[in-house]
Order: structure tokens, then sequence, then C-alpha cells
């Protein structure tokens, strides 16, 4: 097993452990023994600490995999990760947000104004939905239930779905920027994961090599990761060549 195919061992294994853990918390937040903002705090807590791992997974790797192609010992960059908790709060919030069911008592009432506004009317019985008052008898508990929408069915794949690819994308763009502070890289080619998609072999463009600038290509729950590559005089791309005009540019106004 080559340096970055036991990297992607280590991602597949740190996108599992952040799925289950964010997985425990989201099953509490079901079953009552966390409030909403509990839960959400946690989920990205959990998410974010995990991303954090995977920098220093990605960083280490990246020296292992320079280690390997050359024999010279390589110390990791020491590139820092990102508190990214604002924005994974901001991403909990919202998938919580849609798993909460529409309140029986907004139904009913508007089921009323439906009704009432559907009827012929008179004089005697003018219309005027902007009126009607909620009952105050209490439902039935049968009919509560009825009117009550169950939570979106899709809310458990979402936070599995966030949590496993939160440190996949935090390790591919990891390496990226890992790769900017080593100088016997030059540039990447993809190394696919063990089971590639259309789009990943497309990406993968017959083992193209890419300048060590160029973006990763990744999708949600992709396990791809960038393979180094020393070498010289690597074609460059459209976004590269747009880098080093802009570099330039920035060095003529200094």
């Amino acid at each position: 097993m080559t340096s970055v195919e036991k990297f992607q061992a280590s991602t597949d294994t740190l996108a599992a452990a952040t799925q289950a853990q964010a997985l425990a918390v989201y099953t509490a937040y079901q079953t009552g023994r966390l409030t909403r903002d509990q839960a959400v705090s946690l989920v990205a807590a959990v998410v974010n600490q995990f991303n954090a791992a995977a920098v220093s997974l990605a960083d280490a790797a990246l020296s292992a995999q320079i280690e390997q192609a050359t024999g010279i010992p390589t110390p990791p960059t020491g590139i820092a990760p990102t508190d990214s908790t604002a924005r994974l709060e901001k991403a909990v919030n919202t998938i919580l947000t849609q798993d909460q069911p529409i309140p029986a008592e907004k139904i009913d009432l508007t089921r009323q104004l439906e009704d009432r506004a559907s009827q012929p009317h008179t004089k005697e019985q003018p219309v005027e939905s902007h009126r009607v008052e909620q009952s105050s008898e209490p439902l039935p508990e049968q009919k509560a239930d009825e009117l009550q929408e169950p939570p979106q069915p899709d809310t458990q794949m979402r936070i599995e779905r966030l949590a496993r690819s939160e440190p996949l994308e935090t390790a591919q763009s990891a390496t990226i920027e890992a790769m900017q502070h080593q100088p016997l890289i030059e540039g990447w080619t993809r190394q696919m994961d063990a089971d590639p998609c259309q789009l990943c072999r497309w990406w993968w463009r017959e083992g193209r090599i890419w300048p060590k600038e160029h973006p990763f290509q990744s999708h949600k729950g992709c396990n791809c990761q960038p393979k180094v590559v020393l070498a010289e005089k690597i074609e460059s791309t459209m976004y590269t060549r747009s880098l080093q005009r802009d570099r330039a540019a920035a060095r003529n106004d200094a």
C-alpha cells in the first residue's frame, strides 16, 4: 500500500468516526435528551474537531508521500486548521429547521380559513377570514396526530452526509494548501478512491498532472486525494495562469 493509499484509508476511518458521533448527537436530540440548540452546537463541534484532525492528518500524509518518493526526511508544514464552527452551526441549523413538523393548530387554522372562504356568503354571514379565531377546544389526540406532519425522512441522512463529507473535503483542501509550502512538489495527480464515480473518473483525466496551485475537484463524500508529483514543466491551466497574472500585477503595484 502506497503512502497516499494509507492516507485514504485514514481519511475514510476519520469520516466514519465523524459520522458516527454526529449521528449519536442527532439520536439524543430525537429522543429528547438534548435541546435543539444543544444538538446544533454539539454536531457542529464534533465536525469541527474532526476537520481539525483532517488538516493535521493531511499535512503529515503529504510529508510521507514526499519521503516515499525521494527518501528525504520531510517535516510537516504546520498548516493550521480553520475554525468553521459558525458555518457548521448554520448548516446543522438549516437541516434541523427542515426537520420541524408544522404545528397541528396552525394546520387546523389554515383549514378553517380555507373552508370559510369556500362557503357561499350572504349579508348576514360575511366572510372575514382575517378575523377567524382558533377554537379553544383541544383537538382529539388522534386528530392532532393526523394533522402533525412527520419530520423530514432524510434529516438523519443529511446529518450523516454532512458529517462524513466535511473531513474528506477538509483533507483534500489541506493537502493542496500544504503543497504550497513544500518546494519539492510541482504538481499532483488524482488518486481515485476505492469506488470512483463517473465524475471522479472524468476529473482523473487519464492521470493528468495538475500544477500544485490548481484546486482539487471533488464532490460530497468523495475520498479521492491528490497524489504528489515531483516533476518540472507541468502544463499550466487557465486557473494557474490567471493566478500568475494576479501575482505579477501585485508585484508591479507594490
